[in-house]
């Protein structure tokens, strides 16, 4: 929903994962799709 901040808690392990929404909030729904990085933090700092 616009404006509305959601929380997502994971293990971290390295590589990508690809992540799909399961929360109806309107159109276009099931387009909802990210994905995640995990990269060691060293790289994520430089």
């Amino acid at each position: 929903m616009p404006g509305r901040v959601a929380y997502l808690w994971f293990l971290p392990r390295h590589g990508t994962t690809v992540a799909t929404c399961t929360k109806y909030c309107g159109a276009e729904h099931s387009n909802m799709n990210t994905k995640i990085e995990a990269i060691p933090e060293a790289e994520f700092n430089a």
